[in-house]
């Protein structure tokens, strides 16, 4: 920026000096078209000519317009030669600031690059030799207490369950503390399905002492009921297979697994359906039984649509199962789902 400023200085010093050199020039032609015009006039006075003044001041307007026209053309050519002389230098000097400028870029990203991998190299350096991988939870079933083993008749006691990091969430070596309650344990397993695997509930199913008819004492509802509130189908066969009574349990408030279905706020459509084809799988689908309200599973649908509950982001998902479920009462099996 100082070299532009500089060679715009420079260019209107040079005008400057242009236009003295311009009055000079214009003085000395006024001097020089008088003392002719005088000798002229002499001249032609000797001779007996008339000259009169008018006459005299328009040809000396005309030869001073004359003069200036021409010196005015000059000075334009002039002109115009230094400023493209001009322009030139300022591009010239703008190419070298850019490449001083790159120049510059260069060096810092250099310098930082230089200076990252020398912190790398640090980090790398203090590590210790003697580190070692974290051994997988499914390599193993160290983690899991001899009461959870299946075939161990032992009585059930507090144990802690190791986890397993993943992108879902999860600290590397966390656990979840477990109570005595079986039930409870598999509920609390399948809440935290993204954090551990899924191996962990299939031993839970297969200890024999698991009675997954009881519910849960803090939430009131059967693992089975968890399973449909949340779209767990696959664990929702399983406990269905282990057990024929668990279809057939109601929570607190006499709500079939069906009536569970529809206060589902998770699933999606299509996982609604993998859901409702369990269900008559495992012939644990009622569309005619009512609760302690007296509601059938579509009334309840229906009261959620009527709420309109902004906070259930599957209420329009649910709320395509209507006509299903009226099918359903009127006994046309499986319509709407093919």
């Amino acid at each position: 920026m100082a070299s532009i400023m500089s060679t715009w200085n420079g260019l209107s010093w040079e005008r400057s000096n242009l236009n003295l050199t311009w009055d000079w020039s214009l003085w000395a032609q006024m001097v020089l078209v008088s003392c002719v015009f005088l000798v002229i006039k002499e001249v032609l006075e000797r001779r007996g000519a008339i000259c009169s003044e008018w006459k005299f001041l328009i040809v000396l307007l005309v030869l001073c317009f004359a003069s200036k026209l021409s010196l005015l053309i000059q000075s334009s050519c002039y002109g115009l030669c230094k400023f493209g002389q001009n322009q030139s230098l300022i591009n010239q000097r703008l190419q070298l600031n850019m490449g001083n400028q790159q120049q510059a870029l260069d060096k810092k990203r250099k310098k930082k690059s230089d200076i990252g991998t020398e912190a790398l190299a640090s980090v790398s350096s203090q590590q210790s030799p003697s580190f070692k991988p974290r051994e997988s939870p499914q390599d193993s079933d160290a983690d899991l207490s001899p009461s959870m083993r299946v075939g161990d008749k032992s009585p059930p006691a507090a144990f802690t369950l190791q986890t397993k990091p993943t992108m879902g969430g999860g600290s590397p070596g966390s656990s979840l503390k477990f109570s005595e309650d079986y039930v409870q344990n598999l509920l609390q397993c399948m809440k935290d399905h993204r954090m551990i695997d899924f191996k962990k509930i299939d031993q839970f199913l297969g200890d024999p002492e698991l009675n997954v008819c009881i519910p849960d004492k803090f939430t009131k509802q059967t693992p089975a009921h968890f399973c449909v509130k949340n779209g767990h189908a696959d664990t929702l066969r399983k406990i269905l297979l282990r057990s024929n009574e668990a279809g057939s349990k109601v929570d607190d408030l006499g709500n079939t697994l069906t009536h569970a279905l529809m206060i589902n706020t998770i699933s999606r459509f299509n996982e609604l359906k993998q859901l409702i084809f369990v269900l008559k799988e495992c012939k644990a689908f009622d569309p005619l039984k009512r609760n302690e309200e007296g509601l059938k599973p579509i009334d309840v649908l229906r009261m959620r649509k009527a709420e309109k509950n902004p906070y259930e982001t599957n209420l329009a998902d649910v709320g395509r199962l209507e006509g299903v479920m009226a099918k359903e009462e009127i006994g046309q099996i499986n319509s709407g789902f093919r």
